[in-house]
C-alpha cells in the first residue's frame, strides 16, 4: 500500500463580520464579530452562504468576491442554490424560493429540515414526515407525498436517497411528458 498525504494552501482568505450584514439585519455598523455561517450551497464557480440571522451572500470562486443578496432577517437552517434561485429553509412554517437579487418566487408550506437538488431544475424538500420534490424550470410540484425521513441527499447517480426509520428509500427521478 502506498502512502499518501494533502497537504492544501489558502487560494483566498474571507472573513464574513457583522458590518457585512445589510443594514435591515445587523444593529451596529461598527462591529468586527464574526458571523456564524449556517449553510453553503454551490452552484457552478458560485456558492451561496447564509448565517443564521439571515444574511446571504454569493460568492465567486476562487477569488471570493461577495456579492450581497438583499433579504428579509429570518432565521436560516439551510439554503440550496440553484442560479437565478435561492430555496431558503428555517424556523418558519415554510420554505422560500427567492431569486438572486432577493424578491420572492415561491413558498412552500413545508418547514424543510432537509434540502437537496438532485438535478439543476430540482428541490427536494423533507421535514420528517413529508417529501416534496419542486421542479424551478417549471415553477410546479412534481412530487408531495407522507414519508418518514431522517435524512436526504442525492446518490453519485442522481437518485434521491432518503434515510426513513428504518430502511433506506431510494427515488431514481424520470422526466416524462404529460
Amino acid at each position: 500500500m502506498t502512502g499518501r498525504s494533502i497537504r492544501g494552501h489558502y487560494l483566498q482568505l474571507k472573513r464574513l463580520t457583522v458590518a457585512d450584514l445589510p443594514r435591515n439585519i445587523r444593529k451596529s455598523s461598527t462591529s468586527s464579530r464574526s458571523l456564524s455561517i449556517v449553510s453553503m450551497s454551490m452552484c457552478g464557480s458560485e456558492m451561496c452562504i447564509a448565517t443564521e440571522t439571515g444574511g446571504i451572500w454569493i460568492a465567486s470562486l476562487p477569488d471570493l468576491h461577495l456579492k450581497t443578496v438583499p433579504t428579509v432577517p429570518q432565521a436560516i437552517q439551510s439554503v440550496i442554490y440553484m442560479a437565478p434561485f435561492i430555496a431558503i429553509s428555517g424556523d418558519d412554517e415554510s420554505t422560500t424560493l427567492i431569486s438572486c437579487d432577493g424578491f420572492l418566487v415561491d413558498s412552500f408550506a413545508i418547514a424543510a429540515k432537509h434540502l437537496c437538488k438532485p438535478e439543476d431544475n430540482l428541490i427536494v424538500m423533507a421535514d420528517g414526515t413529508r417529501t416534496v420534490i419542486y421542479d424551478v424550470a417549471i415553477r410546479k410540484i412534481v412530487l408531495d407525498e407522507k414519508r418518514l425521513g431522517r435524512a436526504v441527499n442525492v446518490s453519485p447517480q442522481g437518485d434521491v436517497v432518503i434515510l426513513c426509520e428504518e430502511e433506506l428509500v431510494t427515488l431514481r427521478l424520470e422526466k416524462c411528458n404529460t
